[in-house]
Parts: structure tokens; sequence; C-alpha cells
């Protein structure tokens, strides 16, 4: 085969193989290859860039052979004999069913019971012989094997390989661990350990044969030959890039720099994202510069965010708000976006451009869209603006009040929220919402140091670290984990609810329940456990101290049994929930400290009997003020006695002494009467 054939021969193969990169042309001896547009259908006149796929060079290929194996030269054997690893042991587990936030449906999950154990194995090797050895082979989780061959020497000398011998040595006297043949070993005091590196039963095929056998490398040649590098071979690089397809954004009217007009260009674009159809992404506009508010949020599911926050940063640095958005845009699109300039060299917009040159960009678009959640907003500043309810006002306002919101695809599963001004140390733990049949949950919220509207917002989206330690999107997040999320606007005043579902369920066939009830809010919480007081349990004995049904003295008696001590109710409760076995029912009878400070069963009981005891002592003293009123009633009766006891001894008195005067005066009137008559009498004498 003459050159020009050779030539011929190699363009065949280059048009077979690489006919949609390079058109192919041979005159002579001579071999010309052209770049062409990646397909057909495509200008092949224009190049698809100016670099070529291949670059066409001369390879020369040495040729000559290899070598396979070792020369290892033999070593005795140890007298420890053929011996395996054991002990090895699978990990165990079992699956049960656990619900998946990801698709709301229930699925089987695998549980570990029990850890993977490694293959062991113990051997003394104080007495093996100088110079013997063993042939060491290990298994790894996949099935491969790896072996070694090692000599002990009469030293404490650590690991090496003897390159001359083809085995590895090691002093009999050597304290460490090394790892050869996926195992490690370990010599320590005349004992060897060897321990499978790979836990499970596998470990268990492990070992060691007595003995290191002889073996020589072998030497195999290669499967081609010796071959000269082509020369005269060069790559011509004349073709011109095509025009590149591309979209300007004008952004003349934000060339200034200025706050206002940066937070205009934010308000105008944060929530709306544009579409490439290049790389099928949607670039979203958020605000973190806002956040927790609904503006930080992407909206659009598995959409690409432009963080334009960065614009004020930008501003604030002196670039105009027109620069700021184009480097924003610039640094997240790379070399698919450029800034335009005037003529003064100000950037007064930005240049969105295809992926390729030449015509095939033209094929390309953007679409501007803007993304929306199913979500509910909850206007606290509204709603106490219009019912006058003042800031110092919320907590009572709010105290005993709730909302609560369903799932979207879950008729019977929805989460509460209830307000309260203030828990009492002296309550007991809240039972957990729901049944069998109903997915409830109920999320607290004390409003109790609340100020202001801007506080509760705060209170409910992140907590205040003291009487509510986790805020209500920390609890959805790590605790309830389903699809509700929460954002909240601080200065605004209001919170909203949303699903983290970026998609429609309402035909999506994994969800069963989605149109039976559909996503909901509703005023008021709907819960299966209702607040009640508990008051220490008493006796009334009612003590009549005259013969009038009204005098009469209550005693309320407490009960102290433990079941009233403890809150004990047969049925509800057991008695393993009051022990110290694990650690939360440790911490619900000791209680936690805090913040904020939680109180045990324990300190609750002896609470209960701080009161009762106060309740005692207070009868105690209702009874004694009790006496002290009879003893009064008894004196003040002695004493009305003997006053009208004195008042008869004066009337009997006074009537006496009447009668005496009457029958006096009488005597005396018969007396003079008489000796009037002798005065006449003697007159007529």
């Amino acid at each position: 085969m003459n050159n020009s054939q050779v030539a011929t021969a190699i363009a065949n193969k280059i048009t077979s193989n690489l006919g949609s990169y390079y058109s192919v042309a041979v005159s002579g001896e001579k071999v010309t290859l052209t770049t062409k547009a990646p397909s057909s259908g495509y200008d092949n006149k224009t190049a698809y860039n100016n670099t070529n796929y291949y670059n066409v060079n001369g390879v020369a290929l040495a040729g000559g052979a290899y070598n396979a194996g070792v020369d290892r030269t033999a070593a005795q054997a140890t007298g420890l004999g053929n011996f395996s690893l054991s002990g090895g042991k699978a990990e165990e587990g079992h699956y049960e069913p656990r619900h998946d936030p990801a698709t709301d449906q229930t699925v089987q999950v695998y549980v570990k019971d029990k850890d993977a154990v490694k293959a062991t194995a113990t051997k003394s090797i104080s007495s093996v012989p100088v110079g013997s050895g063993i042939t060491l082979t290990g298994y790894t989780d996949y099935g491969t094997s790896s072996t070694a061959y090692l000599v002990f020497k009469n030293d404490s000398s650590e690991l090496s390989y003897d390159r001359s011998n083809g085995y590895y040595t090691v002093g009999k006297n050597y304290n460490g661990s090394f790892s050869i043949a996926n195992m490690t070993i370990k010599l320590s005091g005349g004992t060897m350990t060897l321990t499978a590196n790979y836990a499970g039963t596998a470990g268990n095929s492990n070992g060691a044969s007595d003995g290191v056998s002889a073996s020589s490398a072998t030497t195999t040649p290669d499967y081609y030959t010796a071959a000269t590098a082509l020369s005269g071979i060069t790559n011509n690089r004349n073709a011109a890039d095509g025009a590149v397809a591309h979209w300007d954004w004008d952004l003349s009217g934000y060339n200034i720099s200025d706050a206002d007009k940066a937070e205009e260009l934010i308000d105008s674009m944060v929530g709306k994202a544009f579409y490439r159809s290049y790389n099928s992404t949607n670039y979203e506009f958020i605000d973190s510069g806002k956040a927790p508010a609904l503006e930080s949020i992407n909206k659009i599911n598995g959409a690409t965010t432009i963080d334009l926050s960065s614009i004020r940063t930008g501003v604030e640095s002196g670039k105009t708000v027109s620069e700021a958005f184009a480097n924003l845009i610039t640094a997240k699109l790379g070399s698919y976006a450029s800034p335009i300039k005037n003529s003064s060299d100000e950037i007064t917009g930005v240049q969105i451009n295809a992926s390729q040159p030449g015509t095939v960009g033209n094929d390309q678009y953007m679409v501007f869209r803007e993304g929306g959640l199913r979500d509910y907003t909850i206007d606290f500043a509204s709603a106490f603006s219009s019912q006058g309810v003042a800031d110092s006002d919320i907590p009572s306002a709010l105290n005993g009040k709730g909302i609560r919101f369903y799932c979207a695809t879950d008729s019977s599963q929805w989460v509460n929220l209830q307000f309260v001004n203030g828990i009492s140390p002296d309550d007991d733990d809240r039972p957990t919402s729901g049944t069998e049949a109903l997915d409830i949950k109920t999320f607290v919220v004390d409003v109790s140091d609340v100020t202001d509207v801007k506080s509760l917002v705060k209170t409910i989206y992140e907590g205040d670290g003291n009487k509510n330690p986790h805020g209500l999107q920390d609890w959805l997040t790590n605790e309830y984990r389903h699809f509700f999320q929460l954002a909240a606007d601080y200065e605004n005043g209001s919170i909203t609810i949303y699903d983290s579902r970026r998609y429609t369920v309402l035909n999506d066939s994994r969800y069963l329940d989605r149109q039976e009830k559909g996503a909901k809010i509703a005023d008021g919480v709907l819960d299966n456990v209702v607040q009640d007081v508990r008051y220490v349990y008493v006796n009334d004995l009612v003590i009549h101290h005259t013969d009038r049904s009204s005098a009469n003295i209550h005693v309320r008696i407490p009960q102290t049994t433990m079941d009233h001590v403890f809150g004990y109710k047969v049925g509800a409760y057991s008695l393993d929930d009051y022990s110290v076995l694990t650690s939360e029912k440790r911490e619900k009878l000791l209680g936690q400290e805090g913040p904020p400070k939680i109180e045990g069963t324990l300190d609750k009981g002896l609470q209960y009997l701080i009161d009762a005891n106060t309740l005692i002592g207070a009868q105690i003293v209702h009874m004694e003020h009790a006496e002290a009123n009879i003893i009064t009633d008894q004196e003040s009766t002695t004493s009305a006695e003997s006053v009208i006891r004195d008042a008869d001894m004066a009337k009997s008195s006074l009537e006496l002494a009447t009668a005496q005067i009457l029958a006096q005066s009488g005597q005396t009137m018969l007396s003079q009467s008489n000796q009037n008559s002798s005065n006449v009498l003697s007159l007529l004498q």
C-alpha cells in the first residue's frame, strides 16, 4: 500500500467515525480536515466555534512487553496451621411503616437493630521460627480478595516490604498495627490479632495458610507493534465564529446610584422569573433582605434563585442600580450574559446570549413568568386595627384563641395554632393531640410577653428563647416534617402559611384525598385535647353551731392520697410512667432547668401538698375566727340577759315606790279631809 492509498484509507475512516464534525478531503498523500456544524440542518459554512473538536497530531506507539507476577522466595511454615477468622455477623434490622413527608405516603423503612460485627482471630507468635511466614487472604464486602505474604523476623521492626524476596516482613516483638490483605493486624506482647476490615459475614472467609510458597515473574509481549509518529500534520484555524443571538435587557432608567431606585427595581422584579430554553431552567428573583417574609422564598419548583439583595450592597458601594443588576445577572449566567454599555462606558443594560453562535441560537428563547404557592396570609396588624385592639391588649385578646390549617391532600390532617396568655408551671404536660383516625398537631404560643404586633409575629415565627423556646417554622421543619412551611413579615405584622410542594397536586394520583377537602384555613382550633384546671381535691364538712340552719361553718378538708398528689388516672397512666429508667421519664418526673424551666411530676406533687397545707391552715384560721365569733355571741347574749334582768328590777322597784307613794298620798288626803271637817264643825259651833 503506497502513501496515497494510506491517505485515502485514513480519510475514509475519519469520515465514517467523525463525519459529523469534519469534512475530509484527500489530495494525493495529503488529508485535509475542516470543522463544521455539529449536525446536519445547520449552516455548514459556519464553524460551530473556533476550536476544533479534535486536534490531529501524530501518535508514537512504543510497543514492547510487560511483566506479570513477582519473584518470591519461599518461607517455612510457622506452626500456626491454617486458620480462618470468625465471629463476623451481618447487620440486623427490620422494616416498619413510616410516613414519608416527601410524598405524603406510608412507606416501608428499614430500621437497624444491631450493627454488623467484624470477624477476628488471635494467635500467639512468640514461639514461631524466625524466617517463617503465613499467606494472608482477605475479602471485601463485594467479594473481591487480596493476598499478602508475611514473614516474621526476630526483632521489633515494623512492617516493611522486602522487594528482593517478594514478601512483607515484621518483627515478632513489634507492638503496633498495620493493614494488609483487607485485614488489620495488631501485634502486642507476642500475640497477633487479626480483624477483618469489613464488618459482616464476609470477614469469616478471611484467614491464613501456613507457609509462603515461591513464585516467579512472567514476561508477556504487548499486543501492538511499535510505530513511528506520522509527521507533517498541521492544524490551521482560519474559520470565523458566527454572531451570537441575544436578547437585550434595557436598564437605562436605572443608570443612577440611588437607594430608592434600587428598591423600585427590587420590588418590580421580586417573585418573577425568566426561563431559558437552552438549559430548560427557571431563574427566579428573591430578596433575602426581607427574610423571613414571602419575598425571600422561591415559588417555582426547581428554580435557580437570584438574590436581589446584592443590588442594595452594590448601590451602597457607589455602583449604579443598572450596574449592580447587570453584575448580578452576569455572575449567575456566566458567559451567557454580558453588560451593555453606552457611549460613556456606563452600564445601561445586560445582554442574555444564546448558548451557541450562528443561526442555531435563533431557535433559543426566553420566557418571563411568575410563580405562586398554596398559601394563606394572616394579617394581625389589620385585624387588631379594625377591632381596636391596643398593643398592650394583644395577650388578653388572643388568649384561648387560634387558627387551624389543613393539609391540601388529607382532610384528616391539620395543625392547630393556639395562643395562651401565660402557661403555669404547675400545669400538667399537655397530652399529644390526635387519634388513630385524625392526625392532629397543636402548636401552643405563649403571648404573655408580647408587646406589639411585630413581637407577636416574631414570637410565632422564631420563638423568644424563653417561654417559647422554638418558633412555628422550626417546629414545622424539624419536628412536624410535613409540607407546611411558614413565612413572616415582621414590619407589616403578618404570617403566611404555605405548602412546600411547588407543583399541582389536584390531579396527582398519589394523593387520594386531594379533592375531598383541599387546602383550607379556619378560625379557631379543633382539637381532641381540652385544657382543664386542676384544683386541690377537698371534702366539704358542714358544722352547725346553733339551732338555726343558716348558722353553720364550711370546712374544706384536702385529699392527699398518691392519686390526688400526682394526678394519677386509672387507665390513662401506668405506674411505669413514674420511673427514672429513661431520660424522657426522668425529665417528666424531675423536670428541666430550661429555659424555660419545666417542673416535673415530683415538683408538682410537692406544690399540691403545699397548696393542701395552705388550705388546711386557712381552714384552721377560719375555725378559730368562728370560735371567736361564737364566744363573742355568747358574751353578748349573757350581757343582754343581764341588761334585761336589770331592767325588770327597776320596774318592780318603781311600781313598789309608786304604790307606797299612792298609799301615803291617800292617807294624807284622808287625814286632811278629816281635819277640814273638824274645822267646819268647830266654826258652826
